[in-house]
Parts: structure tokens; C-alpha cells; sequence
């Protein structure tokens, strides 16, 4: 059984193969990819051995079928060679779905309530000063007063800020591309 399990894994492993498009113009067949490592490389196996290149300088990476009686070609290629529908389909291939997702929608209520308190806060403040001002004609001490409309107001201008701030924070969108070998997530500021 053991054995059986190390021939298909070795089986699997060398049967399917990559084909990698780099920005250059040059193109890469019959390799496998080994990884893509954190350093910014994509390391590769051809028929010589090893080699890695910059993630960077690399356009796409396709499954193609392995032949390992074939070497790996290095090949110049000119995408107007491919015809439209192959070119197109591979185009779709690279790209892959868009999903645009808010994942901080349901930080939503908090603004409700930081613009309710903002209003309730502006509106007390409001309130007290009416209050002032038909005391400063009695000829009452309104010190307090104006100390307790001071921070009532304080208090509504920062709710009204935090509320707007969440507001921007819960509306802010991500893109979410997927592909059958990688996940890529943006982030829209």
C-alpha cells in the first residue's frame, strides 16, 4: 500500500507541468513550479535542474501538459501569433473573477449611534444655551451652565467626527480576485 501511494504521488507530481510568460517577451515550457517564495522569487525545475526568477518579471503561469521525454524550451513568443478566442480565453484564465466585498459593513449600527448621540449632545447643548441666555437676563450665575454646554458640545462634535470616520471605515471596499492557483486581495483606499 505504501508503495502504491508513493508511485501515484510521484506520478501526480511529475505528470502535470507549467508554463510560464514572463514581461520580457520569453516564455518557459515544460517546467514545474516549486514555489514562490517570500524573497520575491519563483523558483522553477526544468530539465537542467533548478532555476528561480523575479515574481515580478513574471506575466502569467498556465498548466500544460508534462511530456518528460521533451527538455525545457525557452521560447520568444508574440501574443498577435495566438489566435483572438486562444488569446482572449487565456486572457480570462489569468484574470479570473472579481469579487468586491464590504467586510466591515456590519460596523454600520456604530455610526447610527455615534450620529444619534452627536445629535442628542449638539441639541442638549443647544438647549443650555437658550437656557443662558434667559438667565443671564434674570441676572443668574450661568457658570455652570456654560461649562456644561462647553462639554455637551465637545462631546457632540466628537461623536459626529467618530461617526463619520466609521461611516468611511464600513463603507470601505475590498477586491477579492481568485484564480485556480492564487488568491489576491485589495484593498480600495
Amino acid at each position: 500500500m505504501k508503495y502504491l501511494f508513493v508511485c501515484l504521488f510521484t506520478y501526480i507530481s511529475f505528470a502535470s507541468a507549467d508554463d510560464i510568460r514572463l514581461k520580457s517577451g520569453f516564455m518557459y515550457k515544460n517546467v514545474q513550479i516549486i514555489e514562490q517564495t517570500s524573497d520575491g522569487y519563483t523558483k522553477f525545475k526544468t530539465s537542467n535542474g533548478q532555476s528561480r526568477i523575479k515574481t515580478s518579471d513574471v506575466l502569467e503561469i498556465y498548466k500544460a501538459p508534462y511530456d518528460p521525454n521533451s527538455k525545457t524550451e525557452t521560447l520568444l513568443y508574440d501574443p498577435s501569433e495566438l489566435s483572438d478566442s486562444l488569446w482572449q480565453a487565456k486572457q480570462l484564465a489569468v484574470s479570473g473573477p472579481v469579487i468586491v466585498t464590504r467586510p466591515n459593513l456590519k460596523l454600520l449600527p456604530l455610526s447610527v449611534v455615534a450620529f444619534a448621540l452627536s445629535w442628542d449632545y449638539i441639541q442638549q447643548s443647544s438647549d443650555l444655551d437658550d437656557l443662558i441666555d434667559l438667565y443671564k437676563d434674570a441676572e443668574i450665575d450661568v457658570s455652570g451652565l456654560e461649562s456644561q454646554q462647553t462639554r455637551k458640545t465637545i462631546l457632540g462634535v466628537t461623536f459626529l467626527a467618530a461617526g463619520i470616520v466609521n461611516l468611511w471605515i464600513s463603507l470601505e471596499t475590498v477586491e477579492v480576485r481568485a484564480q485556480g492557483t492564487s488568491l489576491s486581495v485589495a484593498y480600495k483606499f
